[in-house]
């Protein structure tokens, strides 16, 4: 291929989870293009600036709204693709109808990969699934193939919006192992840095704060942890961005007298040194998740997970060996989870590094980074490894 065009669906600047993925593409539009000044990046708006993860020097950013904005940022864009020869798309959430597909097919695009991080469509069965499937097939222009996190999330593009299962692989994120630090060379770390009790346990989330992510559920949890079987050595730490919208979670806390004992600590630098030095990882969604990159990253800096059923999330962990699954919703289970890791120091360390073990072996950058090249690769040659639904090991 000649030139790459990744495309983000979001103002530049969105968040840590979207840095460390615009980082992991730029290394696989290095392996698969030779001239870097044929490598763009294309946003939805540049309000946010120069995105972040992307060197000072490299300067090919454009704004690019897909799913609309301006005639002319089609225009510009199509210009890029001819000035640049660029047959290769990558982007972000792709659908499988937009008539944009075939101005930029015009322009010189030969192949798009559309990378999947949100679930594509709800369960559909009978006719609905045969009408998906007709419209799929039907539509001109679509995406030569569509990448996915988790099984999970790859089943339900095929068996909910009709995707042909030979259109689709499974490649499940990775972390920067190289920035984990060792688990017991922070140990102590959190309780200083947060002014947290040292005879306390800490629970930590990492995420977007907010209704879908289970957060009423962790609530409830340890209301039922602190309050009704009396364990006052626990401490939830909620690390991420609070949405505004969810203003009812701090209400939550504060009419269950659980201000003490939850800690909403935001955006922070020291996220990893939290981690090692911390107890329990939980990620209790009850909307919808894929393979989250911060389950990952408790896992790879020693802490054992407890995950909601959700979606690709029991994907992340080997179930009793890493962590544990619970019930989504059910602040019962959750809490008789994190009591049972808490009342057990053994088993709760034991678990932890054959969690971190597990990630640093199987979920690198260098592992996401050589599968999807790989796969790109293989689909702009017209060579993709049809009917495989996971790369991955």
């Amino acid at each position: 291929m000649t030139g790459m065009l990744i495309y983000i669906p979001w103002p530049t600047n969105t968040g840590y989870a979207m840095h460390r993925a615009e980082t992991q593409f730029l290394a696989v539009a290095r392996r698969l293009v030779q001239d870097p000044q044929r490598i763009f990046f294309a946003y939805r708006s540049l309000e946010g600036g120069h995105p972040k993860s992307l060197p000072e020097t490299f300067r090919n950013v454009v704004a690019f709204d897909f799913d609309g904005g301006q005639s002319q940022e089609l225009g510009n864009i199509e210009r890029v693709i001819r000035e640049h020869e660029i047959d290769l798309m990558l982007g972000y959430d792709l659908g499988v109808s937009n008539p944009r597909y075939s101005r930029l097919r015009r322009a010189g695009i030969s192949t798009v990969i559309s990378y999947w991080g949100a679930p594509m469509s709800p369960a559909n069965s009978g006719l609905v699934l045969l009408a998906k499937r007709l419209q799929v097939l039907c539509t001109r222009s679509r995406p030569d193939h569509f990448v996915f996190q988790s099984r999970a999330m790859q089943r339900l593009a095929v068996q909910g919006r009709g995707i042909p299962s030979n259109e689709t692989s499974v490649i499940r994120t990775g972390v920067n192992i190289g920035a984990l630090p060792g688990r017991e060379a922070r140990r102590g770390y959190a309780h200083v840095a947060l002014g947290v009790p040292t005879d306390r346990q800490l629970v930590i989330f990492s995420g977007h704060v907010n209704a879908r992510k289970g957060i009423g559920t962790l609530i409830e949890a340890m209301n039922e942890l602190v309050f009704r079987r009396g364990r006052r050595d626990v401490q939830v730490v909620l690390l991420g961005g609070v949405d505004p919208a969810e203003a009812a979670l701090f209400e939550r806390v504060r009419l269950l007298n659980l201000t003490d004992y939850f800690m909403f600590a935001g955006y922070r630098d020291d996220v990893f040194d939290i981690f090692s030095s911390a107890n329990i990882g939980v990620l209790p969604t009850t909307g919808w998740d894929s393979f989250p990159r911060s389950g990952l990253e408790m896992q790879g800096c020693g802490l054992p997970l407890v995950v909601a059923h959700r979606q690709g999330l029991p994907e992340m962990i080997k179930e009793g060996v890493t962590g544990f699954t619970v019930k989504p919703g059910d602040p019962i289970d959750l809490a008789d989870r994190i009591e049972l890791l808490m009342n057990d120091a053994t088993l709760q360390r034991e678990m932890g590094n054959r969690a971190a073990d597990r990630v640093r072996e199987q979920f690198t950058d260098e592992r996401f980074v050589d599968e999807l090249a790989a796969l790109i690769a293989q689909v702009a040659c017209g060579r993709a490894r049809l009917g495989q639904p996971d790369v991955t090991r």
